[in-house]
């Protein structure tokens, strides 16, 4: 697949370090904490499988995104894949 059409197919994600903006978390902060303490387990070569479960409006985008620019300003290299 071209770079062309995987541009196409994948979304436009905050890079970790440009002032776009990332959602504001709305009492997420438990999951956040849990989500930093597993990124500080796989730091440490212990990998975890988390799985983001919600309804509808919920908050697991913003809260994903949040995530993902914490982790790629720690250092982790941040993949990202659209369906």
């Amino acid at each position: 697949m071209g770079t062309a059409a995987l541009s196409a197919i994948m979304p436009r994600w905050p890079d970790a370090h440009s002032t776009e903006f990332v959602p504001a978390l709305v009492e997420r902060d438990d999951a956040l904490r849990c989500l930093d303490a597993l990124f500080a387990e796989c730091a440490a070569s212990r990998g975890a499988t988390v799985v983001i479960a919600g309804g509808a409006g919920s908050g697991k985008t913003a809260l994903l995104h949040t995530f993902m620019a914490r982790a790629a300003r720690a250092g982790a290299t941040v993949l990202v894949r659209g369906a």
